[in-house]
């Protein structure tokens, strides 16, 4: 059942997130959505998964790159 739970919840919050909802606002929605009393209880199953590396590479790869400098992997 957890693989269900976290399969949904990646899901949903990449799609808030690709829908411009900013990620610090997404997360309380998405924590209320799946019923837990806390935030942590929802980042139990927000992991990041290997899929998930290029998108956020492309999403976030310049202000990384900003922040640290070029090539910085």
């Amino acid at each position: 059942m957890d693989f269900i739970r976290h399969t949904f919840a990646v899901n949903a919050f990449k799609q808030m997130i690709d829908n411009g909802m900013d990620m610090y606002v997404a997360l309380p929605i998405l924590s209320t959505y799946l019923g837990h009393k806390t935030i942590m209880a929802t980042e139990r199953y927000l992991r990041l998964t290997v899929s998930m590396f290029p998108y956020l590479e492309k999403k976030f790869g310049k202000t990384l790159n900003e922040v640290f400098g070029e090539d910085q992997k």
